[in-house]
C-alpha cells in the first residue's frame, strides 16, 4: 500500500464548487488530471468554461482510497457518489469539510477483512 493524498479542489466558476478525490501520485499530477480530463465531469466543466480547478486543502494519508471512504462515510448527508465527486458546498459545512478531512486524515490503513470462519462441527 502507498501512501498518498486526499484533496479538495476548488472551482473559479462557482466558490462553492468543489471536487474531493484522492491520489498516490502527485498533487500537481491529479490537478493536472482534473483539468485535462474532458471526457470526465471536472474535465468538461473546465472546458466548458475556460477555468481550471484549484486546489483548495489536501492532507497527507497512509491509505488514500480507504481515507476518501471515510470521508464520504462523515461528510452526511452526501453519500459516496462514485468517481465523479464533484458538489456545491454552503458556507455553514466548510467547517464540516475540514473536520471530515481531518477524521480521514487520522483513519490510517483499512483493516484487514476478517477471515471466514468454518466451523469444525458441520451438520450434514
Amino acid at each position: 500500500m502507498k501512501s498518498g493524498y486526499l484533496y479538495v479542489f476548488s472551482h473559479p466558476s462557482n466558490s462553492q464548487l468543489i471536487k474531493v478525490g484522492y491520489t498516490s501520485g502527485t498533487l500537481k499530477k491529479a490537478l493536472e488530471i482534473a483539468n485535462t480530463e474532458y471526457s470526465r465531469d471536472a474535465g468538461k466543466l473546465v472546458k466548458e468554461t475556460g477555468k481550471k480547478w484549484r486546489m483548495l486543502k489536501n492532507v497527507k494519508v497512509p491509505d488514500p482510497s480507504y481515507a476518501k471512504a471515510i470521508f464520504w462515510e462523515v461528510f452526511h448527508p452526501y453519500p459516496f457518489r462514485g468517481k465523479e465527486d464533484i458538489m456545491c458546498v454552503n458556507d455553514p459545512e466548510w467547517k464540516h469539510l475540514e473536520s471530515c478531512l481531518n477524521t480521514a486524515k487520522n483513519a490510517g490503513i483499512r483493516p484487514p477483512k476478517r477471515p471466514k470462519i468454518v466451523s469444525a462441527f458441520r451438520q450434514t
